[in-house]
């Protein structure tokens, strides 16, 4: 067993599993079981987690006996899943069917985010300013520039949702390079798409949390692996960081990924190895943003709507600022952690940095309705296989020759060692 396994805290993994797993879900356990019924989730599946965690090594001998012949089989078989429940479920989510599980009696009908990527993007490729749209319920087009760039092929296909089934086989293409085995890969989003309802619920709604949270997952995890390595070309590490920028132009609160993602370059590569990347990020993100705000800052939208934390403004002045203020300081302590130059504590750090904020909104949202309220929680998404993934390689803790990602979990860079 490796000294990382060795020195880690199996109750702490798997504390760490049901955060990333089960929060996100209390949500829309609540709306259809109520409060007792989100804590039974809660409790039960934490439990379960962490049983599952402190037999860490038994779940490896069992991942890792099952046939490799299968993995094409069993990927088949799960993104065909996918692919049938999208096309049976899209159209009833978007339009609602009658159901005693609803406290209003209907199920779907909720979501008009694959609407507002439809309707900006169209707007896009015709030339016109996408955030003077509203979709059917009157809501603004909240998703920034990059999301609609990166949408357009699957616009041009005739839906953007589309695109969620195409980033999740992306997802399982970096999870099998991760884990160097297509075995676990195939086990974690099994295992997620199992205990997180809200999970499905996004991707058969059509909806762009995971999506987003996928595209840059995957742009950071190739960062990582380019920067340190003097064998990539520099016009490589460009384009990746590029990419990597315009990833960041989709949420607002991805920005907060820099500062452990500094930290982690800095300790694996050096300090100007790590400047480049995440200035060329910062470049690539005001260069595609910033001229849809300049052009109407009062219509762009993502501005006012990706901020949760303006309706809060009434009760306690300053809301807007302190809470992203607070979300930010958090970031920058988690980036002070040396161990974050291994890729699983990195995965957790930048997890849990994505899920701080959402914390903070179910928190507020609790205090004013003076009962707990986690309708906020689904935003915890965006950290849900950032933190999974990490937990995953810590528990699982794959010898090096089942790992093509060991270059990624070496110690700090020489000269910062």
């Amino acid at each position: 067993m490796s000294s990382s396994a060795r020195s880690a805290r199996p109750e702490l993994a798997g504390l760490a599993l049901a955060w990333f797993l089960l929060f996100p879900s209390l949500g829309i356990v609540q709306k259809y079981f109520g409060t007792r019924g989100a804590a039974t989730y809660l409790s039960v599946g934490s439990l379960l987690l962490i049983c599952g965690a402190l037999n860490g090594v038994n779940l490896r001998r069992y991942v890792m006996r099952i046939d490799q012949r299968l993995v094409p089989w069993a990927t088949a078989g799960l993104f065909g899943a996918l692919g049938l429940a999208f096309v049976l479920l899209y159209s009833v989510s978007n339009s609602g069917v009658a159901s005693w599980l609803s406290p209003s009696g209907i199920v779907g009908g909720g979501s008009d985010r694959d609407e507002a990527l439809n309707l900006g993007v169209r707007a896009l490729l015709a030339g016109r300013y996408p955030y003077y749209a509203t979709t059917q319920i009157g809501n603004a087009i909240s998703p920034m520039p990059g999301t609609l760039m990166l949408a357009v092929p699957f616009a041009l296909l005739g839906n953007v949702a589309w695109q969620n089934l195409a980033w999740w086989a992306v997802l399982l293409a970096a999870a099998h390079r991760l884990f160097g085995d297509g075995r676990p890969a195939l086990a974690i989003l099994g295992l997620s798409l199992l205990v997180s309802p809200v999970l499905l619920q996004d991707f058969v709604t059509g909806g762009d949390l995971v999506t987003n949270s996928i595209i840059v997952l995957v742009a950071l995890l190739v960062l990582l692996d380019w920067v340190p390595d003097p064998t990539v070309a520099p016009w490589q590490k460009v384009g990746a960081a590029l990419f990597a920028g315009l990833t960041f132009s989709s949420r607002s609160s991805f920005l907060l990924l820099l500062p452990p993602l500094f930290a982690a370059l800095t300790r694996r590569a050096g300090f100007r190895a790590a400047l480049v990347p995440v200035g060329l990020i910062c470049m690539a993100f005001a260069a595609i943003t910033l001229p849809f705000y300049w052009y109407d800052p009062a219509a762009f939208a993502p501005l006012y709507a990706q901020n949760k934390f303006v309706p809060f403004d009434t009760a306690l002045s300053g809301s807007r600022w302190l809470f992203p203020g607070i979300s930010l300081g958090f970031a920058v302590l988690m980036s002070w952690s040396r161990a974050n130059r291994m890729v699983h504590m990195w995965l957790i750090h930048s997890g849990l940095v994505l899920t701080f904020p959402v914390a903070l909104l179910v928190m507020l949202a609790t205090a004013r309705s003076r009962w707990p309220n986690f309708a906020a929680a689904s935003y915890a998404l965006t950290g849900l296989f950032f933190g999974t993934l990490g937990v995953a390689l810590w528990v699982l803790d794959l010898p090096a020759d089942h790992s093509k990602s060991s270059d990624l979990l070496v110690g700090p860079h020489p000269d910062l060692a």
